[in-house]
């Protein structure tokens, strides 16, 4: 049977919620579905619930494991739900998230009329441990459908794990995920798309998925060091590629000004010289040629000074 479109679902110790991240799933249109829930080494009962789903959608849900029932992360349980998987597209959705009903209505149609667009990426809603409630912010209104085509890059920051759904062949083309990054790993994909295929906003003023915040998901890290250490090592990534100059120049347009967004941090929250000066030297080390620009030296003249 073929499949419109594969969601890859990583599961570690979720035997609470899986049920209702699956049901969430199996209330769209199941003939054009086909779930891979990857078991990442549960101790909970997880993969004891999957199996029973399996049982009974055994046509739409595929309950798949690392060798030994290891854990090997989150990155890995993803990529063995990408090779292992059928259908013409690919999402995703963790274990903890649920998917809302039509979630891909509006990205199948634009894939389906501009098969030069990779894949589309689409907002969604957070729901918070007390009670409160927010929607991913979009950059802008709504592209009309007609001038999707004419789409230009995006940052990253706009695309959410649940919220994508890309081409199969775009993995042929940027890679799996990067199995080393235990936090980033997602930005860093989406980089890497960015940077060989084409990413176009689909439904960005109503939400396509809710994110459960809460105490569980993966939170305490540094988020300046990650992001700039990610958008460096995918510019390392695509000099070795034949990705176009001006994808390149993306790439460091987006660092400098996260780097100065996180530099006017430090400063109005008072974090310290060290700070701004670590930001400073790993702008530098990772783009030595930031020493030539007006911006870069203005803010190291603002330091010592």
């Amino acid at each position: 049977m073929g499949f419109r479109v594969s969601v890859v679902v990583p599961v570690f110790n979720r035997a609470r919620l899986i049920n209702r991240c699956l049901e969430s799933i199996l209330d769209n249109p199941r003939e054009d579905l086909e779930v891979l829930a990857i078991d990442d080494g549960s101790e909970d009962g997880s993969l004891e619930v999957m199996t029973e789903y399996e049982k009974r959608y055994p046509d739409t849900i595929r309950v798949l494991m690392h060798p030994g029932h290891e854990n090997r992360g989150v990155s890995e349980s993803r990529n063995l739900g990408i090779l292992a998987s059928t259908g013409d597209y690919i999402s995703f959705l963790d274990s903890d998230d649920t998917m809302l009903p039509g979630r891909f209505a509006y990205a199948l149609r634009i894939l389906d009329r501009f098969p030069d667009i990779e894949g589309v990426y689409e907002a969604g809603e957070i729901l918070l441990e007390d009670g409160g409630q927010t929607i991913f912010p979009a950059c802008r209104a709504e592209i009309p459908f007609d001038l999707l085509d004419k789409q230009e890059c995006e940052p990253p920051w706009l695309i959410q794990v649940a919220g994508i759904t890309v081409r199969r062949t775009l993995f042929q083309m940027c890679g799996l995920f990067d199995s080393r990054m235990w936090v980033g790993e997602d930005i860093h994909m989406w980089l890497r798309m960015l940077m060989v295929g084409r990413l176009v906003p689909g439904t960005m003023q109503k939400p396509v998925f809710r994110h459960y915040r809460h105490a569980g998901n993966t939170a305490g890290f540094d988020a300046p060091q990650v992001e700039l250490s990610t958008i460096a090592s995918v510019y390392k990534w695509a000099c070795k590629r034949p990705v176009p100059p001006t994808r390149l120049e993306f790439l460091e347009r987006t660092y400098m000004s996260l780097f100065c967004f996180y530099l006017t941090q430090a400063r109005a929250e008072r974090l310290g010289l060290m700070r701004e000066f670590s930001l400073l030297c790993r702008a530098l080390v990772h783009f030595p040629r930031f020493l030539l620009t007006r911006q870069y030296l203005g803010n190291l003249y603002g330091l010592l000074h």
